[in-house]
C-alpha cells in the first residue's frame, strides 16, 4: 500500500505531481494543443483542487517548456515558430558536438551498454507510439553526453536550453512527421559512431537528426 504523505505540503507536492503528468501527457499526445489557454478555474473545478496545486503545476510545466505565462492573459500551451526550432536546434548541436568531443576518450563499455539500454527503449517508446516515453528518453540521451563531459559550464546552458526542449521535440514531431520509429533509428547511429570514436560521423548525423543543412540552405534560398 502506497504510504499517505506526512505534512500538508508533500500532500501538495503530491496533487500538484499528478495534475503535471496529466496535463503532460495531454500535451504530449496533442489533446491539449499548441496555443490553446489554460483555464485556472476550469481545471481547479476538473481536479477539484485549489489554484494552489494547479499553479505549482503549470510553474513545472513552464520549466519544462510545455506552457508559456503570458502577463495579464494567462497561461497557455507552448506554440513554437519554425525560427523558435531553429535556433534551438542549431544551438544544441554546438553544445552537444562540443560534449562528444570533450568525453569521445572517456567513454567506457558500461556507458555504451547504458547508452545501449535507452535506444532500445527508444524503439520500444517508438513501436507504441509513446510519445511522452519517447520524448523523456531522447532528453536523456543527449544529456548523458553532457553530463558525462564534467564540463559545469556546459552542463548549465544545456539545462537552461532544455526548458524549451520538449516543445521543440514536440513541434519537429508534428510538423516534420518524423515517426516515432525514425528516432529510435537515428540514435542509434549516432550510438554506433561515438562507440567507433568517431566524432566527425557523430556531428553530420546530429545535423540530420537537427535539421541543420536542411534550414540552412532555406536561409540560403530566402536571402538570395
Amino acid at each position: 500500500m502506497r504510504e499517505q504523505p506526512n505534512t500538508s505540503r508533500e500532500w501538495r507536492k503530491t496533487l500538484s505531481q499528478g495534475i503535471v503528468d496529466d496535463l503532460r501527457s495531454a500535451i504530449l499526445r496533442g489533446e491539449l494543443e499548441a496555443g490553446r489557454r489554460l483555464l485556472e478555474t476550469e481545471l481547479a473545478e476538473t481536479y477539484r483542487v485549489s489554484r494552489g496545486p494547479l499553479r505549482e503545476a503549470f510553474r513545472i510545466l513552464e520549466r519544462e517548456g510545455l506552457v508559456q505565462y503570458v502577463p495579464r492573459r494567462g497561461t497557455f500551451v507552448t506554440s513554437l515558430s519554425r525560427k523558435d526550432w531553429q535556433e534551438t536546434y542549431s544551438l544544441r548541436l554546438l553544445l552537444e558536438t562540443f560534449a562528444y568531443r570533450l568525453v569521445a576518450e572517456q567513454i567506457v563499455e558500461d556507458d555504451i551498454a547504458h547508452l545501449q539500454t535507452m535506444v532500445d527503449d527508444m524503439r520500444l517508446a517508438g513501436d507504441r507510439n509513446d510519445v511522452a516515453w519517447l520524448l523523456d528518453i531522447d532528453l536523456k540521451f543527449h544529456a548523458y553526453f553532457v553530463g558525462r563531459s564534467g564540463h559545469r559550464r556546459l552542463m548549465e546552458v544545456w539545462e537552461n536550453l532544455s526548458q524549451i526542449m520538449s516543445a521543440v521535440f514536440l513541434y519537429v514531431m508534428r510538423e516534420r512527421h518524423v515517426a516515432g520509429k525514425a528516432v529510435g533509428d537515428r540514435h542509434q547511429e549516432i550510438l554506433d559512431a561515438f562507440a567507433s570514436r568517431n566524432v566527425g560521423r557523430v556531428e553530420q548525423i546530429l545535423r540530420l537528426h537537427y535539421f541543420i543543412d536542411e534550414f540552412d540552405a532555406s536561409e540560403g534560398e530566402t536571402h538570395a
